[in-house]
């Protein structure tokens, strides 16, 4: 007999372009997004570095210059999903390109995500680290009388 297990992962609930059809579910407050996307949009921005130089070539072939953009916007999709610790990325970018040119100043699509998301992740890890810090206060009223010279921390 299967036994579940219900556990709080902290996960929200957000939609694509208010599209109810293209939810994902994220942890904001999840303390190794930022780690993980410092790792990741090093692959990225080394992939799109590949990716420019090809372009620039002369002897670089439609079909090899496709093949190189498919494993770059994999890269991508992987790290989106690698960073958020869910796979959210055929939901955020259905059949789009995350390369794709979504603003006239040349925002990416995996740009114009990023930086819609990035502000909630951080009111979301300032938020969590003020209730740690005022969780910790409430504890000390309790645990200071049995800390050596009343420090508890």
């Amino acid at each position: 007999m299967a036994i579940t297990l219900n556990v709080l992962d902290g996960r929200k609930e957000f939609h694509i372009n208010g599209d109810p059809n293209r939810a994902i579910f994220i942890n904001t407050a999840d303390v190794g997004i930022l780690q993980r996307a410092k790792k990741s949009l090093q692959k990225i921005e080394s992939v799109e570095s590949e990716l420019k130089q090809a372009e620039s070539r002369a002897d670089v072939d439609e079909e090899t210059y496709f093949s190189m953009l498919e494993k770059a916007q994999q890269t991508a999709k992987d790290a989106l999903n690698d960073i958020f610790a869910a796979d959210i990325a055929d939901t955020v970018f259905g059949l789009l390109s995350p390369f794709a040119v979504v603003k006239e100043d040349g925002t990416t699509y995996f740009e114009a995500f990023m930086e819609a998301i990035l502000p909630v992740v951080e009111r979301d890890q300032q938020a969590l680290q003020k209730a740690a810090q005022q969780s910790k206060q409430r504890t000390a009223k309790y645990t200071n009388k049995y800390a050596k010279n009343g420090d508890a921390t």
